[in-house]
């Protein structure tokens, strides 16, 4: 049975963890206006999601001294199962990872690519498995270093959940490393705030349905910069 004592205990941490995450949003959103007043506008999207991914690294890194893992996540180099899902991006994101297309693809492997973005408009999510996300490649993600933040921030602690849970079966929860999501979750919101404060697209968009707009426009990257919205529609975003 908890005491008093190991309940107050419990209550402190995690006031004192939220706190942290507050602390999080607040370092980011400081963070954000030097990084946009320091690079070009061709760099800035991908500056922008190559700092949020180290900023929610050593985030989740200190406040993991305080609440370590329960356990070791599964997930290792070859398992996409997890990338069977939709996922949830921003405008910044989707223009960084344009670029990184353009700079390292293959003519083949971009066309490999536009046919698999060509499916995501009838794509149905309510059957498993889910279908694949189309920077998936032989269970890797073609685009890594600039993957959706979300995907940094996600873990299973089974493999056998994630399974379950995209591939078939009756699915159920997911169990994974809080501390990696919270962070992750507090890096997208002061990411978000700071954005908007400056008058650049913030807007959730969905990663399939949005990139073949996004790659068919060669300036994407300095346009977002220059504050222009260029989803204004987001089809299948939640």
């Amino acid at each position: 049975m908890e005491t008093a004592e190991s309940l107050s205990e419990a209550s402190n941490l995690t006031a004192a963890l939220s706190h942290t995450y507050d602390q999080v949003v607040r370092i980011v959103e400081e963070a954000v206006p030097r990084l946009l007043a320091e690079t070009s506008a061709s760099e800035a999207a991908t500056a922008l999601v190559l700092v949020r991914h180290d900023l929610a690294a050593a985030a989740a890194r200190e406040i993991e001294v305080l609440v370590p893992p329960v356990r070791p996540a599964a997930c290792h180099a070859g398992c996409g199962t997890c990338c069977h899902t939709r996922v949830t991006t921003d405008v910044a994101t989707l223009a960084a990872i344009a670029l990184f297309i353009r700079e390292t693809f293959t003519p083949e492997a971009v066309a490999a690519l536009r046919e698999r973005l060509s499916q995501e408009i009838g794509r149905i999510d309510t059957v498993r498995p889910f279908p694949a996300c189309p920077m998936l490649e032989n269970d890797q993600c073609s685009v890594y270093p600039v993957r959706p933040l979300v995907c940094r921030g996600f873990t299973s602690f089974d493999e056998t959940e994630c399974m379950r849970e995209h591939m078939g079966g009756p699915g159920g929860k997911i169990t994974g490393n809080a501390v990696r999501w919270k962070t992750m979750k507090a890096v997208a919101k002061g990411s978000a705030l700071a954005l908007a404060r400056a008058g650049l697209d913030a807007t959730p968009v969905d990663l399939g349905r949005s990139l073949a707009a996004i790659m068919d426009t060669p300036d994407a990257a300095e346009r977002w910069r220059a504050g222009a919205f260029l989803c204004p529609v987001n089809p299948g975003t939640p």
